[in-house]
């Protein structure tokens, strides 16, 4: 939406390069490090522990009175009753009133909530409490936390409070982590800090990682902090960077710089050679300038040379300006012959004026003419009001004929009040057309899935069937999988077995199965016999049978005989052979005859084709005859062809005249089609007569009859069998007939087919 490009091209000009600047001030919620399964669990050898100062100890003169063990319970419960911003903050509070003694036997008390969310929350609440205290004992409980992801949000928490009193020593426990995301993530945590106090130290920390730090960020938040100590031994260090470090380097030095001495940051700037790094920082001097001085600031925009920095510093300025001159701002913006730059500065001023007087910005918008410049003004203003007053904006777009500026307006409702009031999201979305509709359900269902997923799904129960409904769903469990899977396969389990459901709750369950096996296959055991539990199964054999397939396949085996059985044995045997294929071969064999047994069997040896299709057809040779060994054959088959079509034809063709030999030569055929046809064309004209032979050759003719029915023919006229070439001849006219109707009509006409036969297919026309 346009008023949303327009709001990521203002914070281009000052969010990127402020923000970092003052994004290590604040405290950061622990919840919010993103971490990878990178994370092995941390010797104590290898890196030194943390030490608390008692001079750094906490004020504690104030604080509340201290919980016992026997009173966290109670208050637990409590806490776990409230509901969004009120559950965080109470999260927080007990955490702060446990005494630090009560905290190993409280998380352990934690790990007993049934909510994966709230228990995460609580226990990274716990050990930021207790590391401001006790900060050793506070990162010894985090390295035992379970799960890589949470292991590393909880360490990254403790370094967070340890890294206010002690960044020094915060930072070299850092460095010496093994490389990996959670060294990136700790590093994030105690630069900021430690280059508030000491940026060259900071650097130098930097220095003894070795790491590509343009891609982390790091460099910003120590040169954030050095510009604001020494701009011109800042400057100077970062002038021996790299390229990409010295141009990070240069754009938070100029911001920082512009908010003391702007006019001195801007002669700097105009001094630099590099025509990239003198755009970056111009725009940043000139963004952070007009925080004190928007009419120069507006100047120095308008000189900038056109592109998107000139761009995004001309809303800035004018959003800047309209904060504190509204008047003024919008004089300017009018005045603007560049029709560019007036849209631009309108823009940037919009979002400031609906928060004085939404009305008369809402009036200046009517009075634009027609075109981009008032559907951009538009949706600026809809984004910036809707989250303060939806109803205006709705009965604004309401007084709109139907356009695509009502639309854009009208679309601002259901984006920005999805998280806060989702009911009323919804009925707006559900009002708005085609793609709009789609795009606004998605975010609302999004949003509430995120915040109230019962209610969420209340929601979507409600809706039609259809385009919307499938939308709402997809987003509902794109959001919930993650977060509460078990609610989201209960969900899933109440909703009609259709495809789209089967999808989703094979997303939900892989998803489910990778973080937590046990609970979603304790899940599973409980649904009644049907797809869904086969659906359920399925997903839980594939992840099971990767991390421990001899479990994975005593429980298939513990399943009644029938389809989902036969269908959990398969998958296991596919996963288990492509880890260790001897041993999956040995289980493979040991099962009980039928078609369980045989449908593992195959899947083994295809899977042992793969790498050594000779071996695993010796072996299948081996076997008795009968089904397993058909199976096993034909799935070496579709493995070796794909490869080595000769190769496997050469095998093949030792088989004795009938079914295994006939299904063989279709499976061949088939694959050696696809990828070499004149290959397998060649490999046909050389066959000895037989019905393996004319099997083959009406596979291949089935292959060509789409394409080249007149060559289909041709083939199927040399099957030797005559009932089947008189019906596989009669099956490709009509496939002819649908495709070229005078030209099958033609062959017909011509043909060596019974004359009944040709009176049907000529009548049928």
């Amino acid at each position: 939406m346009k008023g949303k490009l327009f709001t990521s091209a203002v914070l281009l000009g000052i969010g990127f390069a402020i923000g970092i600047y003052t994004s290590h001030r604040l405290d950061r919620r622990a919840t919010e490090t993103v971490a990878t399964t990178e994370l092995s669990p941390l010797p104590a050898t290898n890196v030194s522990e943390p030490q608390t100062s008692s001079t750094e100890e906490p004020n504690n003169t104030n604080a509340v009175k201290k919980l016992k063990l026997a009173e966290v319970g109670p208050a637990l419960q409590a806490a776990l009753k409230k509901r969004g911003t009120h559950r965080s903050d109470a999260f927080t509070e007990l955490a702060r009133a446990i005494d630090p003694l009560e905290m190993p036997q409280t998380l352990l008390l934690v790990d007993t909530v049934t909510n994966l969310p709230s228990r995460l929350e609580l226990r990274l609440a716990l050990l930021g409490s207790w590391a401001e205290i006790n900060a050793p004992a506070a990162l010894a409980a985090a390295q035992a936390t379970p799960g890589d992801q949470n292991r590393s949000q909880a360490i990254t928490t403790v370094l967070t409070a340890w890294a206010k009193h002690d960044p020094a020593a915060a930072a070299e426990w850092a460095k010496q982590l093994p490389p990996g995301q959670l060294r990136l993530d700790a590093l994030q945590t105690v630069i900021g800090p430690l280059a508030e106090k000491d940026p060259a130290a900071a650097l130098l920390v930097l220095d003894a990682v070795g790491r590509k730090r343009t891609q982390d960020g790091l460099v910003w938040t120590v040169f954030s902090e050095w510009a604001g100590i020494d701009p011109a031994a800042a400057i100077a260090r970062a002038s021996q960077m790299t390229p990409g470090e010295r141009t990070q380097a240069y754009g938070v030095i100029a911001t920082q710089w512009a908010e003391d001495n702007p006019a001195a940051a801007l002669e700097w700037a105009k001094s630099l050679t590099n025509a990239p790094e003198k755009a970056q920082c111009l725009q940043n001097i000139i963004s952070q300038w007009a925080n004190s001085d928007p009419a120069g600031a507006a100047a120095s925009a308008l000189a900038l040379p056109a592109g998107g920095p000139r761009t995004a510093t001309i809303q800035a300025v004018a959003a800047s300006w309209a904060g504190s001159d509204l008047p003024a701002a919008l004089l300017w913006a009018q005045q603007l012959t560049d029709s560019s730059a007036r849209e631009n500065a309108l823009n940037g001023l919009a979002a400031q004026w609906i928060q004085t007087d939404p009305q008369a910005a809402i009036t200046y918008e009517q009075s634009l003419p027609p075109g981009n410049a008032r559907r951009n003004f538009a949706g600026t203003i809809a984004n910036q009001l809707a989250s303060e007053d939806p109803d205006a904006v709705l009965k604004w777009a309401q007084n709109l004929p139907p356009s695509q500026e009502r639309n854009q307006i009208l679309e601002a409702i259901p984006n920005n009040l999805a998280g806060t009031d989702p009911e009323k999201a919804a009925r707006v979305a559900m009002e708005l057309p085609g793609v709009w509709r789609d795009q606004a359900i998605r975010q609302v269902a999004s949003q509430w899935a995120l915040s109230d997923p019962q209610g969420a799904g209340q929601w979507i129960n409600s809706l039609p069937d259809g385009a919307a409904r499938n939308v709402a769903l997809q987003s509902f469990y794109n959001q919930v999988a993650q977060s509460d899977p078990k609610t989201a396969a209960d969900f899933a389990a109440t909703q009609p077995a259709n495809r789209q459901m089967r999808n989703l709750l094979s997303q939900v369950v892989s998803t489910w199965s990778q973080n937590d096996l046990s609970g979603a296959l304790s899940w599973v055991q409980q649904l009644p016999d049907g797809p869904q539990r086969q659906t359920a199964l399925s997903q839980i054999n594939n992840q099971w049978a990767q991390t421990d397939p001899k479990a994975a396949a005593a429980y298939a085996q513990s399943l009644p005989a029938g389809a989902t059985q036969t269908e959990a044995l398969s998958e296991i045997a596919s996963a288990w052979a492509q880890a260790d294929t001897q041993t999956a071969l040995n289980w493979a064999v040991a099962l009980p005859e039928g078609d369980a047994r045989n449908q593992a069997l195959g899947n083994v040896l295809s899977a042992w084709a793969q790498s050594a299709p000779a071996d695993a057809a010796k072996f299948a040779a081996s076997l008795p005859a009968g089904p397993a060994q058909d199976s096993a054959m034909n799935s070496i088959v579709s493995e070796w062809s794909q490869a080595d079509p000769l190769s496997a034809a050469a095998w093949v063709a030792n088989f004795p005249e009938g079914d295994a030999r006939n299904n063989a030569f279709q499976n061949l055929v088939n694959q050696w089609a696809q990828s070499d046809p004149a290959g397998a064309a060649q490999w046909l004209g050389k066959l000895p007569d037989g019905p393996s032979r004319d099997a083959a050759v009406n596979t291949y003719a089935g292959y060509l009859q789409n394409e080249d029915p007149a060559v289909a023919v041709d083939w199927l006229q040399k099957i030797g069998n005559e009932e089947l070439r008189i019906s596989s001849l009669q099956n490709a006219a009509r496939q002819w007939l649908t495709i070229d109707s005078a030209a099958a009509q033609a062959w017909i006409r011509i043909s060596n087919l019974p004359d009944e036969a040709k009176t049907s297919l000529l009548g049928s026309q």
